[in-house]
């Protein structure tokens, strides 16, 4: 390929590939960097054995790579083995370019002499640690902390707070602790786990990995090394010495649209003039065979040489909604989601499109689309489309399709809401409904869900299958914190302080949190969106109110409020709702909220128009002391009653297939009501039904229906109070105790925040209690311990063991004092 031609495929790819990054390209080439000499021997060094999967293993690669840290030996580098104070010692000295410095400085028989001294003179450590501490001793991490904020060259702060947000901090020593706070007010420095600092434990190779890897950027300059991003868009065969060398050209444009070049030869070579690229990609170590066109890359260049590679791989997320606009030959597409958020992204050539279930072209879609989008780091990957109503002729059975969010669900109607409007549809027995491949009953639509229907029929409103997006812009924590940094280009924002919202108190989570802007996130101040790249640039220092979801490794933020005034937190039932003047009157109180406040229900975001008078909500809102209250975040709190039915009574008889029941309670708008005396209850025995026997108190399994007649062939169980989960006439679980002890029970919601599989106890947090008296729900303040040893457990309307609950779950429960009687899984 020549010359002229080369160049004009590169600048054509720039323009497809690269619309949406910042400057153009230049018209020329920029300079070739060769990959390094020792790029063979630097590639064997970086296959650890004993790293892949280890948290801090990127920081472990590039750290070793840039020659900071060295491996313990061949090809293990120990990341769960203490770091002592000489190995951090020189680490700091290589990160400041001093440790050529050391050796040369005293005799070589006494290195460990030269870095204490170098150390001293660059004022990393003082004289009094380099006398008294044994250096071969494993390093703290208070000590690191203040080596490292020495080396940075940053003053420690004189009043200590961020410190004293840990339980521990009185275990900081006096000499550190204006050091350990800066560190931390940088956000270099995380706590190892809630509430606790652990200044005094040593620090382990992998986390002091992890922790100059933070900083390293600002001292990559004086060393020597230049950091940078790019995308490899196109690569071609290449030779120095004629024909035959097998060497290689890849073409890099950076963000600021420049172009490079790297010339690499192959894995194993002789002869060759560059040397062999050293690429790391999903934590593995190879060579150029690792690199893609198309991949997005982090480098470092040593000079002209090309030291490392980074491919950065990211997730995949499903995006549902309309196509606005497209252009095929520039290869862009406008598309708008389920709440009407319009967003450009690129199409990555060689796209997979569909279009009703049948492979089709990009050149095919068109605006209208009803579509389904796979996007990665702002391209599309895949496109499921769909030919709206009255269009394309014959419609294959099942491609009509509709998506939304579920406002309600009225008897059989279902009403969802696109693009802001109402529509309904109505749900016949033959309706399929799949929840994560569970097939689920039409109660189990939740307001807020997204679903897809699918229909047999193009004229139809019966749809014949219904598929709810679960997980998909689920709500998994709010946040709040002030911004220390938003990068628009990495799509990260990274708070200082943060805190989380667990529906009682704000609970601190660390010094520093660092969340990725997912696509498409909402950004809001006063009412007004706003982009990245404006909320980095004018509100730097700003405390921000962030909704984060999960399910795709990293935490995303979906959704940013900015605060304006004093926050304050309102809870009570909705008297009005004026959705023309976005007003809620709760009690006494009157909130304003717009398109910038966040809309909670069970986890989902969900449309203000699902609000209905009565429903209990929790509001955080702000006031600058003179306007309205604005609303930041709404969140329902309303609890539905459960899906099975629950009765206490005692047992009259049992038989093979049914059991009777006297002296009968049921649980009712979440409190007890007693049936009359006389008053009994059959109820049917299934296969599927299990018992759980707790006559003699400890923690038991659930029975089979099997196992339970073997035992009952030896126990007598009649007259023993039981406790049932039944589906109308159909016996779901049941439990029996020796006595019944309803009078003396609350009932309780909440999330499992974890659990001990060893003891059945299972902690809860964002708990609240059903206050009989005042009918009306609770806060709990912290957390709740419940020993589910003995409970009648359900998911759905199957009974299951409290072994297969899992941290997230939300339980409806009952419970005498901290002992579980029933637990159900929402």
């Amino acid at each position: 390929m020549t010359g002229i031609i080369k160049k004009a495929v590169t600048v054509g790819l720039l323009v497809f590939l690269l619309g949406g990054m910042v400057g153009t390209a230049r018209g020329a080439y920029g300079q070739v960097y060769s990959a390094t000499p020792s790029g063979a021997i630097l590639r064997e060094r970086l296959n650890f054995n004993d790293v892949e999967g280890h948290w801090a293993q990127g920081a472990i690669i590039r750290q070793v790579a840039l020659g900071i840290l060295d491996d313990r030996e061949a090809n293990r580098f120990s990341p769960e083995a203490s770091a002592t104070r000489l190995e951090v010692l020189q680490a700091l000295l290589r990160l400041l370019g001093l440790e050529a410095q050391g050796p040369l400085r005293v005799p070589a028989a006494d290195p460990t002499a030269a870095y204490l001294l170098a150390a001293q003179q660059a004022g990393v450590i003082t004289p009094g640690e380099a006398a008294e501490l044994n250096w071969q001793d494993g390093a703290r991490r208070q000590e690191v902390a203040a080596w490292l904020v020495r080396a940075l060259g940053v003053s420690p702060v004189a009043t200590p707070q961020l410190v004293r947000s840990f339980l521990d901090w009185p275990q900081v020593a006096g000499q550190y602790l204006g050091e350990v706070e800066a560190l931390l007010a940088m956000g270099h420095l995380k706590g190892v786990g809630p509430g606790l600092l652990a200044p005094t434990q040593i620090m382990k190779r992998g986390e002091l990995a992890a922790l100059l890897d933070s900083v390293g950027d600002e001292f990559l300059p004086s060393l020597g090394i230049t950091a940078g991003r790019g995308q490899v868009i196109d690569s071609e065969e290449f030779s120095s010495y004629g024909q035959g060398w097998g060497e290689r050209l890849y073409h890099i444009v950076t963000p600021e649209g420049t172009l490079l070049q790297f010339l690499t030869a192959p894995s194993q070579s002789q002869g060759a003039k560059a040397g062999s690229l050293v690429v790391s990609r999903g934590g593995r170590v190879g060579g150029r065979e690792m690199l893609q066109v198309g991949d997005l890359i982090r480098y470092y260049l040593v000079r002209d040489e090309v030291l490392l590679v980074e491919v950065l791989t990211s997730p995949t997320h499903l995006l549902q909604g309309r196509i606005e606009d497209i252009d095929p030959e520039r290869g862009w597409l406008d598309f708008s989601n389920l709440q009407g958020q319009r967003s450009r992204f690129f199409i990555e050539p060689g796209v997979e499109v569909s279009l009703n279930g049948y492979p089709a072209r990009v050149e095919e879609l068109f605006p209208g689309q009803e579509a389904n989008l796979e996007v990665q780091d702002g391209n599309i990957v895949g496109v499921t489309a769909f030919l709206p109503e009255g269009q394309g002729g014959y419609l294959a059975p099942g491609a009509r399709v509709r998506t939304g969010q579920v406002r309600n669900l009225k008897g059989d109607t279902l009403v969802i809401l696109r693009e802001g409007r109402e529509e309904s549809y109505h749900l016949d027995p033959g309706t399929v409904i799949l929840r994560a491949g569970t097939r689920q009953q039409a109660g189990d639509l939740r307001p807020g869900d997204r679903v897809t229907l699918y229909f047999n029929d193009p004229e139809g409103d019966t749809p014949a299958r219904v598929l709810v997006d679960e997980g998909r812009q689920r709500v998994r924590k709010l946040y709040r914190g002030t911004i220390t940094l938003v990068s628009p280009l990495t799509r990260e924002i990274v708070l200082a302080r943060p805190e989380q919202f667990n529906m009682a108190t704000w609970e601190p989570v660390s010094s520093s949190l660092r969340l990725e802007l997912a696509p498409g996130v909402e950004i809001y101040t006063g009412g007004r969106k706003i982009t990245p790249g404006e909320l980095a640039a004018g509100f730097t220092g700003e405390e921000v109110y962030v909704a984060v979801q999960a399910g795709y490794g990293r935490e995303q933020a979906i959704k940013i409020v900015v605060k304006a005034g004093f926050a304050r937190e309102y809870y009570g039932k909705i008297r009005a709702v004026d959705s023309v003047a976005g007003e809620i009157e709760l009690d006494r109180d009157y909130l304003q909220y717009g398109p910038g406040t966040i809309f909670l229900w069970e986890e989902r975001l969900i449309d203000p128009t699902v609000l209905e008078r009565g429903q209990e909500v929790l509001i955080l809102a702000a006031s600058s002391g003179t306007g309205p209250l604005q609303a930041l975040v709404v969140s329902v709190e309303d609890v539905e009653e459960p899906k099975l039915d629950i009765y206490w009574g005692r047992l009259e008889s049992i038989g093979f297939n049914y059991l009777e029941l006297e002296y009968i309670s049921s649980l009712e708008e979440h409190r007890w009501r007693e049936w009359r005396r006389s008053a009994t209850r059959d109820l049917r025995l299934n296969q599927d039904t299990l018992f759980w026997d707790n006559t003699r108190g400890g923690m038991n399994k659930p029975l089979t229906k099997g196992e339970f007649e073997q035992r009952r062939s030896r126990e007598d169980y009649e007259g023993t109070s039981v406790l049932v989960l039944a589906q109308g006439e159909e016996t779901v679980a049941l439990g029996m105790w020796p006595r019944k002890t309803a009078a003396s029970e609350r009932v309780t919601v909440g999330r499992i925040q974890s659990i001990d599989r060893q003891t059945g106890v299972i902690t809860l947090e964002r708990v609240k209690d059903w206050n009989n008296a005042s009918r009306e729900w609770r806060l709990y303040p912290g957390a709740l311990d419940i020993d589910a040893g003995e409970a009648v457990t359900a998911r759905g309307r199957r009974g299951i063991s409290w072994s297969e609950l899992q941290p997230g779950d939300n339980l409806y429960l009952v419970r005498e004092g901290m002992k579980g009687r029933v637990i159900l899984v929402q």
